[in-house]
């Protein structure tokens, strides 16, 4: 079997680090990989401790924290494995299935994106998947009018209505939690996008996988990783500022300058609202 190099991107996660590291070696014994943790210039961390626990965990010190994309780049940079696994911190394997997953994938062409099944800790399916984004998917989903369309129930369509496949199935997109596919595709696209610090780098990469080399994204059930949603971020400020801030980006690439200006102004017309009912409120 192929070198798998699984890349892991660490911002002051010491504990759920420990956790995935743990299941990583627990349940991927038998699989031909080498571990590569890039650390994006934490302030907590135990790694050194990793490393003595794991002789052959590989780290990366990164002196400034330029993003998720970024940190992954840096990852790739340095992996020798022909099979990439882009991999959260925050995610556990429960079984040795992803030996079964892994044999399947590499036995087909390479230009396949492959995303695993992911739980909540309580067991319960967990969203990883959706269809490629229109320009009304984002206007519904992704603007300040998204809880007037929730409540219009005209939200989310583009998430197959988190619909639960049981079997392999094409998707548009893979989200960046565990992401499955060979080091050539990743390097023939250039990696990550360096514009997005956060979010939307992951749908960016399907995007231009789908137009500039005609891949294929899929859901593979196969295995299922626990994914308990708290990675490397700041606080919820901080999300919003990079969510903010990347979902710009992406629709400027994505639909052009001309669909953006449509778009500040409901967000902007939303937020001083907001702003006036706060401070009447006050």
């Amino acid at each position: 079997m192929k070198l798998l190099s699984i890349i892991i991107v660490n911002y002051n996660n010491p504990e759920l680090l420990a956790a995935c590291l743990k299941s990583i070696y627990q349940h991927l014994a038998g699989i031909k990989k080498e571990i590569i943790v890039v650390d994006n210039n934490s302030t907590l961390q135990n790694l050194p401790k990793h490393q003595e626990r794991y002789p052959d965990l590989k780290v990366i010190y990164s002196k400034v924290n330029k993003g998720f994309g970024c940190a992954n780049n840096l990852g790739v940079k340095n992996a020798t494995g022909d099979i990439l696994l882009l991999l959260n911190s925050d995610t556990e394997f429960i079984d040795n299935s992803f030996e079964v997953m892994l044999e399947s994938f590499c036995a087909l062409p390479y230009k396949e994106i492959w995303g695993p099944r992911l739980i909540w800790p309580d067991g319960k399916f967990q969203l990883s998947y959706s269809k490629e984004i229109s320009f009304i998917d984002f206007l519904t989903n992704y603007t300040s009018l998204y809880p007037f369309m929730k409540i219009l129930h005209l939200a989310k369509g583009h998430k197959y209505k988190y619909e639960e496949f049981v079997s392999q199935t094409e998707v548009g997109v893979i989200y960046g939690t565990a992401m499955l596919m060979n080091k050539c595709v990743y390097e023939k696209l250039c990696g990550f996008s360096q514009k997005y610090f956060m979010y939307f780098e992951d749908v960016d990469l399907c995007d231009r996988f789908r137009k500039e080399l005609g891949g294929r994204i899929k859901f593979d059930p196969t295995t299922t990783l626990i994914h308990r949603v708290k990675g490397s971020s700041e606080g919820f400020y901080m999300n919003l500022k990079y969510t903010t801030r990347s979902k710009y980006i992406y629709s400027i690439s994505k639909f052009g300058y001309l669909a953006t200006i449509v778009i500040l102004p409901i967000d902007f017309i939303f937020w001083a609202i907001t702003s006036l009912l706060r401070k009447a409120k006050s």
